[in-house]
C-alpha cells in the first residue's frame, strides 16, 4: 500500500480502509515495489543474490516502481539469521553498489 502525496497504489484489497485512514490523519503510508521472498518454514531466502539484482534491473527499465527511478526494496528480518544468508543481503548489495545507476538512502529522503 502507497499513500504518498495525494498518490496512492493498493497490491491487494486487504487493507485499503486502513491506509486510508492513515493518510486522512496525515500519516506516510509506504509500500515497496519488489520484495525478496522467503520461506515461511524457516525464513530462507527463495531468489539469489544474483535474481534479485536482475529483478531491481528488470524493475528499473520498467518504469514500473511508485516513484520513477526508485526502488524500494522488502527484505525481512528472519531471512538473515544464518552467515550464509547474510553472505547472500552482502552480495546484493556489492552487487548493487558497483553500479553508479543505484544509490542506497534513508527513506526518510524518497522523493515526496
Amino acid at each position: 500500500m502507497w499513500r504518498l502525496n495525494g498518490r496512492s497504489k493498493n497490491d491487494i484489497s486487504n487493507g485499503i480502509q486502513t491506509a486510508d485512514q492513515l493518510a486522512k490523519q496525515g500519516y506516510k503510508v509506504m509500500g515497496w515495489d519488489i520484495e525478496w521472498q522467503h520461506r515461511d518454514s524457516d525464513g530462507t531466502p527463495i531468489q539469489t543474490a544474483n535474481e534479485m539484482y536482475k529483478s531491481v534491473q528488470k524493475l528499473c527499465s520498467s518504469g514500473n516502481t511508485f516513484n520513477k527511478n526508485n526502488v524500494v526494496m522488502l527484505i525481512h528480518d528472519e531471512m538473515f539469521q544464518k552467515s550464509w544468508e547474510e553472505s547472500e543481503l552482502k552480495e546484493l548489495i556489492d552487487q548493487l553498489r558497483t553500479n553508479s545507476n543505484y544509490v542506497f538512502d534513508q527513506m526518510r529522503f524518497y522523493p515526496q
